[in-house]
């Protein structure tokens, strides 16, 4: 059966009883981390005057949902329901959730289909041109699924996702954006070799030994471990894994220095051992949230 919390934020419950056991986060840095830009690339060739040129560099955002089916957010208007077979809907992207209304290449959104009534993909593309033959992600009846999707923006900032069979509700959280030669300027991807910086079974990175209970937050850091420099970090990219739960639930992976926003990166059943790509902004003193909601 799906239901929702009050935050407004998908789960799935499943049959078994007792609390969610998630004794792994196993949080992989896949080389991965994102740094600031500071120095000038380009060269007007008619003035010798030294020009910034944004174009490709990244902003991350605190996250934000832009659209959910389920209650008509960012649903073109507002209307409440899932996307139905062989369907599509637009949704804007520029001007919300922290991403300029200019400027702006591409973004990055953590999309999720909740509660599908049949097998089933879904397909996020830029407005405006012919349906690629593309899946972004693929689930079955009754399982929540969620994936990182960058996709550039299209006709008047928006992108379009479409839904193959049955009906699924559709969730985007927004991560953060690339900037196009207009843009504002931001930071540049940097990889390094992959490293686990905190593991729930054994202690790492001091998340704890015991398993998470329910609407429970631990805190992290992920500057100054696995490779990444202390400072001068906007973002990282994280593997996140949550295995042998024991409960449904879902995984919200935030920065410390704002409240627990109303999102989710993974979802999972009872027994389940899932994995997500997950890009975070970095608070100064590089710490971030982990949440672990039902169980």
């Amino acid at each position: 059966m799906a239901v929702r919390s009050g935050n407004g934020r998908v789960a799935r419950w499943g049959t078994a009883g007792g609390r969610a056991r998630w004794p792994m986060l196993g949080v992989i840095l896949a080389a991965a981390l994102v740094v600031p830009v500071a120095v000038v690339r380009v060269v007007d060739p008619l003035t010798a005057v030294a020009v910034v040129d944004p174009n490709g560099e990244f902003s991350a955002l605190s996250p934000v949902r832009v659209l959910d089916t389920r209650d008509g957010t960012g649903v073109p208007g507002g209307g409440v329901g899932p996307i139905g077979p062989d369907s599509s809907i637009e949704v804007q992207i520029t001007g919300r959730g922290g991403v300029p209304t200019t400027g702006v290449s591409a973004v990055v959104l953590n999309v999720t289909a909740a509660d599908p009534t049949a097998w089933t993909y879904l397909t996020v593309y830029p407005t405006g041109i012919a349906q690629p033959t593309i899946s972004n992600l693929n689930t079955v009846a009754g399982e929540n699924r969620p994936n990182l999707v960058t996709v550039r923006v299209g006709d008047g900032g928006k992108v379009t996702v479409y839904n193959f069979g049955g009906s699924s509700h559709a969730l985007f959280d927004v991560a953060g954006y690339y900037a196009d030669g207009t843009g504002p300027a931001g930071s540049r991807f940097q990889a390094i070799e992959p490293a686990r910086i905190a593991d729930t079974r054994n202690g790492d990175g001091g998340i704890g030994t015991t398993e998470f209970g329910p609407d429970e937050t631990r805190t992290i850091a992920v500057t100054g471990v696995g490779g990444v420099p202390g400072t001068g970090v906007t973002a990282v990219v994280l593997n996140v894994t949550v295995t042998d739960a024991t409960f449904a639930s879902y995984l919200t992976v935030a920065p410390a220095d704002v409240a627990m926003p109303m999102v989710s990166n993974l979802n999972y059943d009872a027994g389940d051992t899932v994995a997500n790509q997950v890009i975070v902004r970095t608070p100064a003193d590089g710490m971030i949230n982990l949440y672990n909601a039902f169980g």
